[in-house]
This record gives structure tokens, sequence and C-alpha cells, in this order.
């Protein structure tokens, strides 16, 4: 690229502004707005402003706020933040459609605990069901199906930071998937509390007939 046709953008303190053309960066630096130790995009890496110019030059009159039109656009912010997660994201893009086979399987499971507990309930209603087992389908029916929803909008969000890098969409599929581990955990912990009570409620009940077969009228 020739470098008097190029665009660059300046970083500093987190900040981007731009694009300018050579010409205009070279102002700028020469005015004291641009410092050379800023960072600037040349399209392809992140290097010093002075590296770009050529010449090392003292940054002196460092100004408080940037040139009045060192602003960048929405779009091109996007883009630059694109180019650089999109290498950090490829595991999360290869892994899509194994998590979007999770949620099918999730999604078919509920269904059929979903027609295991309207059996239930037919049986219920005629007096022939029991209430628990009707209660346990159903919230097994949801504990197969919340996690598969989540799952399969996860996946719809990689989908759409693979047709076109938004910084909003990865925090959608972040929040996401913060979500599934956050209801997997809260799963898993229940198990764990009822696993505990029924250890203890085996242990009292070998106690108790233990107990029971010791005793001596």
């Amino acid at each position: 690229m020739n470098a008097s046709n190029a665009q660059y953008t300046v970083s500093r303190n987190n900040e981007q502004f731009g694009p300018y053309g050579f010409e205009e960066l070279k102002q700028y630096v020469n005015e004291g707005k641009v410092l050379n130790e800023d960072l600037v995009f040349d399209g392809a890496n992140w290097v010093q402003v002075g590296q770009i110019l050529g010449f090392p030059k003292p940054s002196l009159n460092v100004p408080l706020v940037a040139p009045r039109n060192m602003a960048p656009s929405p779009q091109q912010i996007n883009q630059q933040r694109g180019g650089n997660f999109m290498p950090l994201l490829v595991p999360m893009f290869s892994s899509q459609g194994w998590i979007r086979f999770l949620s099918v399987l999730g999604f078919i499971g509920a269904v059929i605990y979903g027609i295991i507990t309207l059996i239930l309930l037919v049986g219920l209603l005629s007096g022939e069901g029991g209430l628990i087992l009707f209660f346990g389908n159903l919230i097994a029916g949801f504990l197969f199906f919340y996690p598969s929803y989540l799952l399969w909008c996860y996946a719809n969000a990689i989908i759409q930071l693979r047709s076109g890098f938004q910084l909003g969409m990865l925090k959608n599929a972040i929040e996401i998937q913060a979500r599934f581990w956050k209801f997997m955990g809260i799963v898993t912990l229940v198990h764990i509390i009822l696993g505990i009570v029924l250890f203890g409620l085996i242990l009292m009940g070998i106690n108790f007939l233990s107990q029971e077969l010791n005793f001596t009228p």
C-alpha cells in the first residue's frame, strides 16, 4: 500500500481516533497533537506513529484532548476490534456444531419427558397415577429443556459472530454461556444436597433396622 494513500487510525489511552491520511497524520505530529509514542493502525498491525512517519520527533505540547476530528466511526471500531478478536474466537466457532448437537439432544429428551408427563397427567386425573411421579417427570423435562434452549441461543450467537463481528454480539454470547453454567452449577449443587440427604436417610434406616433386630423383649 502506498503510504501517501493509506489511512491510519490512532490509539491513545484505549481510545481510537481517525482515520487520517499520511500528510494529515504528519501535520498532527508536527503540531504536537499526536505523539510519536501513540499507536497507529496501518490496516494490518498496531505500531508507533514514529515508525509510520519514519523519523523520531520529541513529543511536546501534549494536549489533554485530541483534535476535534479525531473521532472514530462505530463501524471502523467494530472492524478493528473484530480483526483483533477473531483469532481468539476460532475455538468458539469450531464448537458451534457440537453445541447445536447437544441442544437438539436435550430438546429430544425434553419432548420424551413431556410425553411421559402427559400420560401421567391423564392417569392422575383418572385416579390411577402417582402425584410424585408426575411432578418428577415434569421437573426432569424442565431440566432438559432450559439448558438445551440456552445452548441453542448460544449456537445462534456464534453464527452471528461468524457472519460479522459486533462487540454486543460477543457480550450476548458470553452472557448466554454464563447463564448456562450458572444453571448447571445450581442443578449440580441440588443433586449433591439431595444425595447427602438420601445417604443420611439410608444410614438412619440401617441404624434403625439394626436396633430392631438386636431388640430383645
